[in-house]
């Protein structure tokens, strides 16, 4: 629900939620697409979801390791980790023998640099936020236009 734009913001504030609910349809989008395509892959090769299922369980492990409070923590992560990247060269192998890119099921940003969030990972606000942010005002403008 949208309200009229005051002299005070020119109508900014709900351009803003605007953008960030564009933020948020851009996301969804684009993890859709990259669940599809995950899917895609186990279908025509089973093997990568078991190695996705076994680093996903090595990823665990690494955690209670870490929450253990063991002596050998570090020699227990590290020989987890050691087996992770067996398990991700096993996988790259199987993506690239079978013609898929080994970033498939990647989710792909339209902004990498925010990954479609308008907010960098310092707390800053994206580049892209204030170009979005732009769009919008040109849109509305041309709306009062007519």
């Amino acid at each position: 629900q949208r309200r009229a734009s005051s002299s005070s913001d020119d109508g900014k504030g709900w351009q803003i939620a605007d953008v960030f609910r564009y933020y948020e349809k851009i996301r969804a989008k684009n993890e859709r697409e990259a669940n599809e395509r995950r899917e895609e892959v186990y279908r025509q090769v089973p093997e990568v979801r078991r190695i996705d299922g076994r680093i996903q369980k090595h990823s665990m492990d690494i955690s209670g390791a870490m929450l253990s409070g063991a002596f050998n923590v570090e020699e227990r992560v590290g020989a987890i980790r050691k087996k992770m990247e067996q398990l991700q060269s096993e996988r790259a192998y199987l993506m690239t023998e079978n013609n898929f890119k080994i970033d498939y099921m990647d989710i792909v940003y339209i902004c990498p640099v925010c990954k479609d969030t308008g907010t960098q990972d310092n707390g800053e606000q994206c580049s892209c936020f204030s170009l979005r942010l732009d769009e919008m005002q040109k849109n509305v403008e041309g709306v009062r236009k007519i």
